[in-house]
């Protein structure tokens, strides 16, 4: 089955004819998602991620564009351009999202996007970041920057996948750093991620943020983990 699944990612990357979540033909006008998926993919509906952060008064808002569960479309888009390469598609997804959720930036526009940054190490493994990718196609609707250059990773860390919630947190100490912070006093700045599951990377990053001075923090998940 695995093989099957492989295969069907490796056929939509090298054809992008062909929808990355469904694997039908896609029509003149559409690019690597057919406009039925499009259409059907499960939107977010206000802000249920604030929830997973409202313990943190620091962070004003939480907001995520698209519902993540095994198997759909979204997990499927997630994949092809975080283990697969294909990262046109991040780009696609970040400006598709920046679209449709004008309504939301003009209530919390922010000064600065900044993508959770990965360590210099996976990075080189991949050849990309994929949050970067997702908020440089949010900046080409939106017209914010997008910074990459203060918050840095400063330590590996083993996949939180299969990990507990505390887990997670405990993953995530002192994981990050922030250079030249105080060029970010009185900053509006969104934090951008692929998937919101427990929140423990976004917080960690917020909090890093948060200890510098008067920044005020949101967070922006391109999907959320739909929890049963």
């Amino acid at each position: 089955m695995w093989m099957k699944t492989l295969w069907s990612d490796l056929l939509s990357l090298f054809f992008p004819n062909i929808c990355v979540a469904c694997k039908n033909p896609l029509v003149d006008g559409e690019e690597q998602i057919c406009l039925d998926c499009l259409y059907r993919m499960s939107r977010v509906v206000g802000s249920p991620a604030d929830e997973i952060f409202e313990e943190n008064g620091g962070i004003i808002s939480a907001h995520s564009f698209l519902y993540y569960r095994k198997g759909s479309r979204a997990q499927k888009i997630v994949y092809s351009f975080k283990y697969y390469g294909n990262k046109k598609l991040a780009f696609i997804m970040g400006k598709l999202t920046a679209l449709e959720m004008e309504a939301m930036l003009e209530q919390i526009r922010p000064d600065i996007l900044m993508p959770v940054p990965l360590h210099p190490h996976r990075v080189r493994q991949r050849g990309y970041n994929q949050a970067e990718l997702i908020a440089r196609g949010l900046s080409s609707v939106w017209n914010v920057p997008v910074d990459t250059t203060h918050l840095v990773r400063t330590k590996r860390t083993d996949s939180q996948t299969r990990k507990s919630v505390y887990e997670r947190q405990m993953n995530m100490v002192k994981t990050f750093g922030l250079r030249n912070g105080d060029e970010l006093h009185g900053k509006h700045i969104m934090l951008i991620d692929d998937v919101l599951t427990s929140g423990a990377t976004l917080e960690a990053c917020a909090n890093e943020l948060l200890r510098h001075g008067k920044i005020k923090v949101s967070v922006f998940s391109l999907a959320l983990a739909k929890r049963s």
